[in-house]
């Protein structure tokens, strides 16, 4: 439930009788997979039917293998907090629109943006807002037991690193249009 929830977020789970479920909801359930009962899973309801719950993860493409019935079935999330403080989720056919409307802008965003990396103007239009700015990457290079380490950093943030393995190579978007791998056209500041 990656976009809804976070890490270290403390879920409030109120019981609740199998009827009052809705569609939309966000409930957490045994995994139907384990037999010791053990793992828990929350994910939002998309179908309620004979009594059995078909559910599916906020980013996921399809819904669960496997349905939800009573005996697996904990709770559901009725609130969370985070920092200190509290949030409401957002259930019902309100929150299950609102994370399908938020998934597929996602989707679109991310198709948008895999086709405009193609472009080599783009990749050029990516630094020359980075010289209009006064903005510069700086390429800093680690000495480690494993081999040399390179990080890019803009504005004291790292943007992009390589590690001594062949491979390990990460960059966050948007920069990869501008730093690619080993290649890049690398300023440092005067």
């Amino acid at each position: 439930m990656k976009g809804v929830f976070q890490s270290g977020d403390l879920l409030l789970i109120d019981e609740l009788k199998f009827e009052d479920l809705k569609k939309g909801d966000v409930v957490v359930f045994n995994d139907p997979r384990e037999i010791s009962k053990d793992s828990l899973i929350v994910h939002r309801i998309i179908n309620i039917q004979n009594g059995n719950i078909t559910t599916r993860g906020d980013n996921n493409k399809g819904p669960d293998v496997l349905p939800v019935n009573n005996s697996n079935l904990v709770g559901k999330v009725s609130k969370y907090e985070r920092k200190g403080k509290s949030h409401k989720v957002r259930g019902g056919l309100t929150g299950l629109y609102l994370t399908r409307s938020k998934y597929f802008f996602r989707r679109i965003l991310i198709l948008i943006y895999m086709n405009l990396i193609r472009f080599k103007t783009i990749k050029s239009l990516g630094r020359l807002m980075l010289s209009i700015f006064n903005s510069y990457i700086i390429r800093i290079n680690f000495s480690s037991p494993g081999g040399t380490i390179t990080k890019w950093v803009l504005n004291r943030k790292v943007i992009a690193r390589k590690g001594p393995e062949k491979g390990d190579f990460y960059c966050q978007k948007p920069f990869d249009l501008i730093i690619e791998n080993q290649k890049s056209e690398v300023r440092s500041k005067k």
